[in-house]
């Protein structure tokens, strides 16, 4: 009956580290040694598992960082490349009013057909230059990038 109840061991006492860096900067856990890990088969498959998490999260950000770039070149090519499709529209459409206009005239000169199907055609490649849009960006960027290597 004259046992005394042993006292409760503080927390500073206790090997808990709240993140990674006061682990191994001035926490009150050491640093894991080779030699720890010999034979400890549950440590090193989580060095292990821990790996592979770092280098999935690594290869994720790898590519998000990669979709990004890509999206950095597309917004500064795009006011460029819509500046030329409107230039081009708006030729398209000029030449085909003046071939309109000549060839329902009296007198048709023999080049007005040819103005009008150069509008025409003017006029509908520019109205599918946004559907390249992606394929340019994306090969512009690749470009730029492989040139920054």
């Amino acid at each position: 009956m004259g046992e005394q109840i042993p006292e409760r061991p503080t927390t500073q006492n206790l090997n808990v580290a709240a993140d990674e860096s006061s682990i191994y900067q001035g926490g009150n856990l050491t640093a894991v040694s080779i030699e720890d890990l010999l034979d400890n088969d549950v440590a090193i498959r989580q060095l292990v598992n821990e790996l592979n998490l770092t280098k999935r999260a690594n290869e994720r950000s790898r590519t998000e960082i990669e979709a990004l770039k890509m999206e950095r070149t597309g917004y500064a090519m795009q006011p460029w490349i819509l500046g030329f499709t409107a230039v081009m529209n708006m030729a398209g459409i000029v030449l085909v009013g003046l071939g309109t206009n000549m060839l329902t005239g009296s007198n048709s000169p023999p080049y007005a057909n040819w103005i009008l199907g150069t509008g025409i055609l003017i006029s509908i490649l520019s109205a599918f230059c946004p559907i390249f849009l992606p394929f340019l960006i994306k090969y512009a960027s690749e470009k730029q990038h492989a040139n920054q290597k």
